[in-house]
């Protein structure tokens, strides 16, 4: 019994002095750590779905401590490609104060590392973005987003204005950038939107003295429901409602002009036909730019009774093919030779469309005796085309 009680005595020494954990590795299992009341709170190996980890369960968690390593330990060959992707990091656990100033530069970014997939809600502040290459650079500043080149900034848009300069044309200096900008003015009461555009002016371009324009005004209604008008300022060209001009267009005293031809007969004729025959000089062509022209013709008639009766002769002008549907006529009714009347007629009308037109005069011996003879010069047509 005393040895019993020895050999007893030795192993529960031994047993005592065991460590806890008396293998080195698990093979193909799980090891499983328990709390004081022996619930499961870790497992560490084989997981349930095939793969090693060390896993957490009620209320048991692996918290990962700091790691404190030198400068430059882990760099880009100890850690695989793709080996951390989004879903390993927490949102916002790259922060400010993680990185210090200057750490990341040119050279720690790789090409398109950086694209507008991976940008979202972002706000730079301060500083300037410069985009482009050598030629010409999109510079976004304090000033604006602007446009520069080798000559300097040619354009900017900023919360007020958009200016532009157009540099050194032909070796002429402009003494200031043009400009364009928006404002809100209060006329009669009522506040109207202006958008101006302020144009620089030049020392020796164009040639022509008087044609520098120092700006252009597009001005809102004065009154609610009303017309807004343009303003070119200078010589002060104002256009209330509707003005539509292609190609050249004249104005003189703040007015737009219009075509207005004038021809006169070139030599007498003395109608003998109840027919009309065309009066020789009396053709005017005019070419419209667009359908819907509206002219007035204007036109007389000189005639002077060179034998003794009552001949009625009517003039009256054509367009194209067509009739206008006045006539300047004359009648001696049966007086002496060597009356004299010169009647004049006007119409107004049409082109519907655009393109080359003919106006012309015609004449011809309506009816009733003597001989009734049409002079030059004062038998005459004039057109005012207006388009």
């Amino acid at each position: 019994m005393a040895r019993e009680i020895a050999d007893m005595r030795r192993r529960l020494t031994a047993l005592e002095r065991t460590a806890r954990l008396p293998r080195s590795s698990i093979d193909g299992g799980a090891l499983t750590v328990t709390d004081t009341d022996g619930t499961p709170v870790l497992t560490v190996g084989a997981q349930d779905d095939g793969s090693y980890a060390v896993t957490g369960a009620n209320g048991g968690q692996v918290v990962a401590t700091a790691l404190d390593l030198p400068a430059g330990s882990i760099t880009e060959t100890e850690i695989a490609n793709d080996s951390i992707s989004t879903p390993k990091l927490r949102a916002n656990a790259v922060t400010t104060d993680k990185i210090e100033a200057g750490a990341i530069t040119a050279d720690k970014i790789s090409a398109d590392a950086i694209d507008g997939r991976t940008i979202t809600g972002v706000e730079i502040v301060g500083g300037s973005i410069t985009a482009g290459g050598a030629g010409q650079t999109v510079l976004l500043d304090d000033d604006g987003v602007g446009v520069t080149g080798s000559g300097g900034r040619y354009a900017t848009l900023s919360q007020t204005a958009l200016n532009l300069n157009a540099g050194n044309p032909d070796g002429h200096s402009f003494s200031n950038e043009a400009k364009l900008f928006a404002e809100i003015i209060n006329s009669n009461g009522i506040d109207k939107a202006i958008l101006r555009l302020i144009s620089p002016s030049v020392d020796g371009w164009p040639a022509v003295p008087g044609s520098r324009i120092s700006g252009v005004n597009l001005y809102g209604s004065d009154a609610a429901g009303g017309l807004p008008y343009v303003a070119l300022i200078g010589d002060r060209t104002e256009v209330l409602g509707k003005l539509s001009v292609n190609g050249d267009a004249t104005f003189a005293n703040g007015k737009l002009g219009a075509q207005w031809p004038t021809a006169e007969v070139t030599s007498p004729v003395t109608p003998t036909s109840t027919t009309f025959v065309d009066l020789p000089g009396a053709t005017i062509p005019v070419t419209t730019t667009r359908p819907g022209a509206r002219y007035l013709a204007l036109w007389t008639l000189d005639g002077d009774l060179t034998a003794t009766g009552a001949a009625t002769v009517p003039v009256r002008c054509m367009v194209g093919a067509t009739a206008l549907g006045r006539q300047a006529i004359i009648n001696f009714s049966n007086v002496a030779v060597g009356a004299r009347a010169t009647p004049a007629q006007f119409m107004p009308g049409v082109l519907a469309t655009a393109g080359d037109h003919v106006f012309k005069l015609q004449a011809a011996r309506a009816s009733g005796t003597g001989t009734v003879r049409i002079n030059a010069v004062h038998t005459a047509l004039t057109v005012i085309i207006f388009e």
